[in-house]
């Protein structure tokens, strides 16, 4: 399988599963946290520990809709969040990565250092 731009690989315990970091991502997370994507600012800053699982998870659920795929049978956003988390280094390994998704580390990109 070739790997798409924003495609990432999340361990979440046992498990290794493909999160695809693009703009239908941000969709699915606008429509999962019943926001607006103008509040994404806001949800990003005022709790990682809530967002960093919902991009990921949102990520998840993008990468298996494009690629005809199903999620792992029990694995319910809870249960993600709790198995990704469990790893203290990881929220800072992927806040990189969302960081990167959303254009913060290219210094080409309009968004970079906004």
């Amino acid at each position: 399988m070739n790997t798409l731009r924003g495609e990432v690989q999340v361990k979440a315990g046992a498990m290794t599963l493909n999160a695809l970091l693009n703009m239908n991502c941000f969709r699915i997370l606008c429509q999962d946290q019943e926001m607006e994507l103008a509040d994404l600012d806001h949800f990003a800053t005022s709790n990682a520990l809530e967002f960093v699982p919902a991009v990921l998870w949102a990520g998840v659920k993008n990468a298996a809709a494009y690629h005809g795929k199903e999620l792992p049978d029990g694995l319910g956003f809870d249960r993600f969040a709790a198995l990704v988390l469990a790893d203290p280094d990881a929220i800072t390994a992927y806040a990189s990565q969302i960081s990167e998704a959303l254009g913060f580390n290219d210094p080409e990109s309009e968004t970079a250092g906004k």
